[in-house]
């Protein structure tokens, strides 16, 4: 409570948005709408809905409930800080016509795939497990929805990092020039994701709905493959899809200009669609599965394994389907991957002369091996020479890749110089020749270092995917002014590229600072508390589901068996090539819902026979 000016005083009270509640607080679209009472020892002051002036010049118990903020007077105009009397204040909330409909959709979601379970006439019994599962995938499904509208008003726009500026460079070239300049750096797949987002909905805030939707879907995903598999399923479906609807690592990588959301979700949906195709070889489910593989790779290389176990899983379960429709399923699925990766690297190679994804592969294989290097072997002698103090400076360092890419003492930065590269980034738009042959370089040296040093780098990628595993995640910047402090990227940003004209956050009167801070503090942070939690969760799923194959049997031994494989691979390959660092398992929760609940029900179906 404080001061204004005159007889006024204002305090803050909790959000116009609490929990599930609406406050009827008035606003300029509905100006007297709030039913606030304010009482001073017992005895209700008034009138409401008076303009603010009047209530600073006149006062005498004139009082104001607009947005989040009470402005109001005593009876006597004196100061309610020491004049000794008590005040209340009586606030009427309503529950949001917008909740009611999230909640209608996600039982009619839920009732859909418990479809098989309710009969007709409608007056039949319907068993409790239904009524009780539904429930819980509303419930969950609701409070997803729930939690991400309430991060949206605390950061309308997605939070941007030093990756965001490869990323928006070919979103705004495709945007402004119809060119697609994207740096080589990157892969398509999140750039055109930007450009959609900014072509149909032209704002920022569009991605965290956008990305929001996809967990949502991949979510719904889950457990409409888990129920494809019979058995007692309700459960373990419901279980799996609440838990990534409602996970908060999820939730926190979402609202990042980052491609861990639309990574995981289309990896989710391409281990979805590979087990129904698992289940039931058709040509047409194995295209699917193909397609969304290889979207979820134009996203994020490191999904790149999932193609070939994709199509090994298809040639297992259509080996005794004869050898023409195996060959049709193999050659069904393979069709999306090697026209979208095959198509991508060949203009690649036709734009940069390189055929690959991207080129960030050398530079980042350097930067993880560069330790090992063999200074004293003759090959690239030139080179070695050149970084050789660099070198040995960096072996008495701890680990950092980051160092090795980036400190202008570091290696990189000193071939840099050689090759005549003045900035990365830059560098990366236009691929020079000058570019190609430091990449060839970074890739001889970071060959022979792993082939120098085998162990020490096997050593090193399994010390990296224990800490991933075993840490914390103890974010520093879990506060409303550590987030926030990521918005100065946009300015950066915003001597490049137009940013400013997209970004929802720069309109004070939608989204005020103020009600964005508490509605941080009271509602998304502690969700946040519960992220060790749920990654935990994850890995013992994974863990479960690789611990139960013995136990399972058919098709869903087999997509078990392909969702825990690629959970580990995941973490194995974020392990070798880069640093532990908690975001690399933001990728992982879909998946390994997918295997824990695929395992869950195959083991009540092995144990408890005849129960669905």
């Amino acid at each position: 409570m404080k001061s204004e000016r005159g007889a006024g005083y204002v305090t803050v009270l909790p959000s116009h948005r609490y929990w599930l509640l609406e406050n009827l607080s008035d606003n300029r679209q509905h100006p007297e709408r709030s039913k606030t009472k304010l009482f001073e020892n017992e005895k209700p002051l008034g009138p409401s809905h008076s303009l603010h002036q009047a209530i600073r010049n006149e006062g005498q118990g004139r009082f104001s409930h607009w947005h989040s903020t009470l402005y109001f007077s005593t009876s006597d105009n004196s100061d309610p800080r020491t004049n000794g009397r008590s005040y209340k204040v009586s606030v009427i909330a309503a529950t949001p016509i917008w909740l009611l409909v999230v909640f209608g959709l996600s039982l009619l979601i839920s009732s859909y795939l418990n479809r098989r379970i309710v009969s007709m006439p409608l007056v039949r019994a319907v068993p409790w497990q239904t009524i009780f599962s539904c429930l819980l995938a509303a419930a969950a499904l609701g409070w997803g929805i729930w939690t991400r509208l309430l991060f949206f008003r605390s950061f309308p726009d997605p939070l941007p990092t030093p990756d965001t500026w490869a990323y928006v460079t070919g979103a705004y070239s495709l945007l402004e020039k119809g060119r697609f300049d994207l740096a080589s750096i990157r892969p398509p797949g999140f750039p055109l994701l930007i450009w959609l987002t900014f072509a149909l909905f032209k704002s920022f805030a569009a991605l965290n709905v956008i990305n929001g939707a996809l967990t949502l879907f991949s979510a719904l995903a889950i457990a409409f493959a888990v129920r494809a598999f019979g058995g007692p399923w309700r459960m373990p479906a419901v279980l799996a899809a609440g838990f990534v609807a409602v996970h908060p690592h999820i939730l926190f990588w979402e609202h990042f200009v980052m491609t861990e959301a639309s990574f995981q979700a289309f990896f989710v949906l391409a281990l979805g669609a590979t087990a129904l195709v698992i289940l039931r070889p058709t040509p047409g489910g194995a295209v699917i599965a193909g397609m969304l593989a290889a979207i979820a790779v134009l996203i994020r290389e490191q999904g790149i394994f999932l193609v070939p176990l994709i199509l090994f899983a298809l040639a297992w379960a259509a080996r005794r389907l004869g050898r023409r429709k195996l060959l049709w399923t193999l050659v069904a699925a393979g069709a999306g991957p090697l026209i979208l990766l095959g198509g991508w690297s060949a203009r690649n190679a036709a734009v940069h002369g390189f055929f690959g994804l991207s080129s960030f592969g050398p530079l980042q294989l350097f930067g993880v091996s560069a330790r090992w290097v063999d200074l004293d072997s003759s090959r690239f002698a030139a080179d070695k020479a050149l970084i050789a103090e660099s070198i040995r400076h960096y072996r008495a360092m701890p680990d950092d890749p980051r160092w090795v890419k980036y400190s202008p003492e570091g290696p990189v930065a000193l071939l840099n110089r050689k090759y005549g590269i003045d900035d990365e980034f830059l560098a990366a738009l236009t691929y020079s020749s000058n570019v190609r042959h430091r990449d060839q370089a970074l890739n001889a040296l970071a060959r022979e270092a792993i082939l120098h040093q085998p162990r020490a780098f096997i050593g090193r990628g399994l010390d990296i995917v224990a800490k991933l595993v075993t840490q914390r995640v103890t974010h520093e910047h879990y506060t409303f002014d550590g987030l926030a402090h990521y918005d100065e990227d946009w300015k950066e940003l915003g001597r490049w590229f137009p940013v400013d004209q997209h970004r929802a956050a720069l309109d004070q009167t939608r989204f005020p600072l103020a009600d964005r801070e508490r509605t941080f503090i009271q509602r998304i942070i502690p969700a946040f508390a519960w992220e060790t939690p749920f990654i935990r969760m994850s890995l013992g799923m994974t863990l479960l589901a690789l611990l139960a194959l013995p136990l399972l049997s058919g098709p869903r031994r087999l997509a078990a068996a392909l969702a825990a494989i690629s959970v580990v691979l995941l973490i194995t390959t974020a392990g070798f090539l880069s640093v532990a660092v908690e975001r690399y398992l933001a990728v992982i929760h879909g998946s390994a819902a997918l295997a824990g609940a695929l395992a869950v029900a195959g083991l009540l179906e092995r144990w408890l026979p005849g129960v669905e």
